[in-house]
């Protein structure tokens, strides 16, 4: 029997994954000019974002325990996530606000917008959505142990009420509630398979069934309702995670787990470099076709880029504190 896996320690096996997605979102996100290109980051759609909002979910679950202190879990969020929230709002923000001044533009800027529900870029809708997600999965907690139920009411009705407000104002990234209602309970359901002392090839088996199915929507046109409900979950990154859990904790030299370790800088920052290599390649007049080969090299050049940056980072106290969430 293997020991317990304590959801403090590390687990190799999903940074791994983990790593994997992130180099994923990145390629999402660099431009495709071919089919072959498009698919592939409609295939990594299905997984990438929803694995890292499953996994974040589900350590924040596993480590709440009875005598949850709130502040000091609020406290916590605001320095993992609220914290570079605003501070890369701010920079996104301020190149935009460059950009238009420059191309004299006349986009307007939303304060609200830009600052509570990450508008200045597209990636950044993450952040505030995970902390509405915690703060749900907070609420169900201290509902379930009896306890601060007034509390647990008022963060419920705050975090619908945030998700109302951005749905009745056109906020990019609000998640679909039926996909927040299964990350939520799955959540805790996970928590307790990363805290049990082996591994099950049950999860091996309904994890690479919720991936085949999430793939499948791809390839095949569900008819109603199935298509419209069951394809909208977050069943891809559901899957991936289940996949993770059913497999036992690598052993990973120490560069590859330092590599691991920069996923949340490398997924905060790489926008900034794709914008950077876009922006010089349009001053040099030179238009690059992303066809799959051209979309991998660029993935892997903003990728690394980004790694190097994150490294850098975190060697800067300021840097690690505001851009990173790290101590």
């Amino acid at each position: 029997m293997q020991p317990k896996v304590l959801p403090n320690q590390r687990n190799s096996t999903i940074d791994m994954f983990r790593l994997l997605a992130c180099f994923g979102v990145v390629a999402i996100h660099v431009h495709s000019s071919t089919a072959a290109a498009e698919n592939t980051g409609r295939f990594l759609s299905l997984f990438c974002v929803s694995f890292f909002f499953i996994t974040a979910l589900t350590y924040f679950v596993a480590n709440l325990n009875e005598s949850a202190d709130v502040n000091g879990i609020a406290l916590k969020i605001w320095k993992r996530i609220g914290r570079p929230l605003l501070a890369w709002s701010v920079i996104y923000a301020g190149l935009l606000l460059a950009k238009n001044i420059l191309t004299h533009g006349n986009r307007t800027f939303d304060l609200v917008k830009i600052f509570l529900y990450a508008d200045s870029a597209e990636h950044l809708y993450y952040l505030p959505q995970l902390i509405v997600m915690q703060v749900i999965a907070l609420s169900v907690f201290l509902l379930i142990n009896n306890t601060k139920h007034l509390l647990a009411v008022g963060l419920f009705a705050g975090a619908l009420g945030y998700l109302a407000w951005g749905s009745w104002h056109d906020c990019y990234g609000i998640t679909d509630y039926r996909a927040i209602a299964v990350y939520v309970a799955t959540a805790f359901g996970f928590a307790r398979v990363l805290k049990s002392p082996g591994r099950d090839w049950r999860y091996l088996v309904l994890g690479l069934v919720l991936a085949g199915l999430a793939v499948s929507g791809l390839l095949v046109v569900y008819p109603e309702p199935a298509r419209s409900f069951v394809l909208v979950l977050p069943i891809g990154g559901l899957g991936l995670l289940l996949i993770a859990l059913s497999l036992p904790s690598l052993v990973v030299p120490k560069w590859l787990a330092t590599l691991a370790a920069t996923t949340y800088g490398v997924y905060l920052s790489h926008v900034l470099f794709l914008e950077a290599l876009e922006f010089l390649l349009e001053k040099k007049h030179y238009t690059l076709q992303y066809n799959l080969p051209a979309k991998l090299l660029v993935t892997t050049l903003i990728f690394a880029i980004s790694v190097v940056f994150t490294l850098v980072a975190r060697r800067i106290p300021l840097l690690r504190a505001l851009l990173l969430g790290e101590k």
